[in-house]
């Protein structure tokens, strides 16, 4: 007997002694169907409830990169600013949206739910709400009495802040320029939100949203964090009303869309990792 159950449930819900001839299942409430008894059984011998025949698939070894392959991935993979105007496939956006939702979340709770905007009207009207709130927050940063407000509040570093202050009035001489530095003109936004009453579901949102931005890098497409959106939906419930979303969720995360108008050949050194090895 492989016993491969009993170590592979997180919560050690299976038990067997030397005399069992199977294994003991216990406090089943407390199952969070992750499925890791039936990925790791090699007869497919387990039969879980909240999964039939078709929930259960072969893994397809051959198709699993090494890791020199997934290391020049994360390498190629950029954030993408320039789009072509050309219209996103949703076929395309839902391969990425599967792929994130194979990312890790807690309990296997699942939490991330998404919203793909291609009316150009609806981003426009986002584009403008987040204009408006950068404005706001450049004029708030602006006043001495507010900034050291702010700084003693969140325990900002003034650097830090005064490079803030920088960074808006950059964007803010862009877009007064006729500069789109908000959204940078994508064909489509991919929003990832969730209900704010469960614990961890920005930590579940963040962690889905990685996973979309290598799939939708595999697959030919480009993308970038488009947080002032994110910072702008937590400030302005106008955003939230446009896309049809309660009180009761949040946006933690929302990608800009499109094919890119360039084509990166290199990859970049990075910073070396701080490392602590105990």
């Amino acid at each position: 007997m492989c016993r491969n159950c009993t170590y592979a449930c997180p919560w050690h819900l299976f038990t067997i002694n030397e005399n069992d001839i199977f294994p003991k299942i216990g406090n089943q409430e407390l199952c969070v169907s992750c499925g890791h008894c039936l990925a790791v059984c090699p007869t497919n011998a387990i039969i879980h409830k909240d999964f039939s025949n078709n929930n259960s698939h072969a893994i397809n070894k051959e198709l699993i990169p090494d890791f020199n392959s997934v290391n020049e991935l994360f390498k190629a993979r950029r954030s993408i600013r320039n789009f072509l105007s050309k219209q996103v496939d949703k076929k395309l956006i839902k391969k990425a949206i599967n792929g994130a939702q194979f990312s890790p979340s807690t309990n296997n709770l699942q939490t991330t739910k998404y919203i793909v905007v291609q009316d150009k009207e609806i981003i426009d009207s986002i584009r403008k709400y987040t204009t408006d709130y950068i404005y706001r927050t450049l004029k708030y940063f602006k006043n001495p009495i507010l900034r050291k407000t702010y700084q003693l509040f969140t325990k900002n570093d003034p650097e830090n802040i005064k490079n803030m202050l920088r960074d808006y009035e950059g964007i803010v001489n862009n877009i007064d320029d006729g500069n789109d530095l908000v959204l940078h003109n994508p064909p489509a936004l991919l929003f990832f939100y969730a209900d704010k009453k469960i614990g961890f579901s920005d930590v579940n949102a963040a962690l889905a949203l990685q996973n979309a931005t290598l799939a939708l890098f595999s697959i030919g497409l480009g993308s970038f964090y488009a947080g002032y959106v994110v910072a702008a939906a937590k400030s302005n419930k106008r955003i939230l009303k446009i896309l049809k979303l309660s009180k009761d969720y949040e946006i933690y995360g929302c990608l800009a869309i499109g094919y890119p108008r360039l084509k990166y050949d290199r990859w970049i050194e990075r910073k070396k990792p701080d490392i602590k090895w105990y």
